[in-house]
């Protein structure tokens, strides 16, 4: 929590403007308990956007898309309330679990959603308008019960079990718990089960992680640049520069780095199955040069 109040607070500047901008928020949060609705003309949350941009190395909170960055870089994101403000819609509906094949139950969060939140600095992050507008929207999937009691979001997050994680900073839950790749393809971990593993589900639903071509195309990407990067490191004489493969290798490790998750994922298949990894690649290379769908479900068959 310190690294996000310090973050807020660098981004504010001054001590009086640090000052005014927590004590707005904090007799918005106290009304909006009061009257439990959400009063649209107190929007004052873009003032703290550039807070988790940083947090958040300049990726959406939920794909890793990376997004713009320079003078005009708040342009292109969202502050996307976790929990909805003014209400919360069923997820999935008909149509979308029709689409997707969904079979399992999630419950829903408030109804009339959770207007004291859209004042909690908890409750924020930023995401990609493709992420914030179409998939999360009014939709707040829950493991455990609606909590109508509440306030406090760290108290919710144990008592209703959200299925989508907030990652932020060093601080916020790490989705890769749960959620890896093979390839350029969205699993769950190894060993999961009950509601890990329908949460691990979810989560690849709700945002469609398998589903959206650039995604796809970003991982693929991204790993069929490390897989060159890994053989380079490992024969030297294939190299113009080792070392240069190398510190591409630590960037696209890194949190800083777009589809970083994909990355320590395929990092981690070369070490253990080089062999496997090598068809990997082979098939990320050519998911980026034809863009054929088919080859994201081949991923899924080689997946031991």
């Amino acid at each position: 929590m310190a690294q996000l109040i310090a973050a807020i607070n660098r981004e504010l500047g001054t001590p009086a403007k640090q000052d005014g901008w927590w004590s707005r928020a904090h007799t918005n949060f106290q009304s909006a308990v009061r009257t439990r609705k959400f009063d649209a003309s107190q929007a004052y949350w873009s003032e703290v956007k550039g807070a988790f941009i940083a947090l958040q190395s300049h990726k959406c909170a939920y794909c890793e898309t990376p997004m713009p960055q320079g003078q005009r870089k708040k342009v292109a994101y969202d502050v996307e309330h976790y929990r909805p403000k003014s209400r919360t819609q069923a997820w999935p509906t008909q149509t979308i679990r029709r689409d997707l094949g969904i079979t399992y139950r999630v419950n829903a969060g408030r109804r009339r959603g959770y207007p004291e939140l859209a004042h909690h600095a908890w409750n924020y992050a930023v995401a990609c308008k493709v992420c914030n507008s179409p998939y999360k929207s009014d939709y707040f999937p829950l493991l455990g019960r609606c909590n109508g009691a509440s306030h406090s979001p760290l108290t919710l997050n144990l008592t209703e079990l959200p299925a989508i994680p907030l990652p932020l900073g060093t601080w916020g839950e790490d989705p890769e718990a749960f959620l890896t790749f093979h390839g350029f393809i969205a699993v769950p971990k190894a060993g999961l089960k009950g509601d890990m593993l329908k949460r691990t589900q979810v989560v690849i639903d709700f945002f469609e992680l398998n589903r959206r071509p650039d995604l796809l195309l970003g991982r693929a990407a991204t790993i069929g640049l490390l897989y060159r990067n890994l053989r380079e490191m490992q024969h030297p004489h294939l190299a113009r520069n080792a070392a240069e493969a190398q510190s591409w290798v630590d960037q696209q490790l890194s949190s800083e780095a777009p589809y970083a998750a994909a990355a320590r994922a395929f990092r981690a298949l070369h070490l253990a199955a080089p062999g496997q990894a090598k068809t990997v690649a082979q098939l990320a290379q050519r998911y980026v040069h034809s863009k054929d769908s088919a080859l994201a479900q081949s991923l899924l068959l080689l997946r031991p």
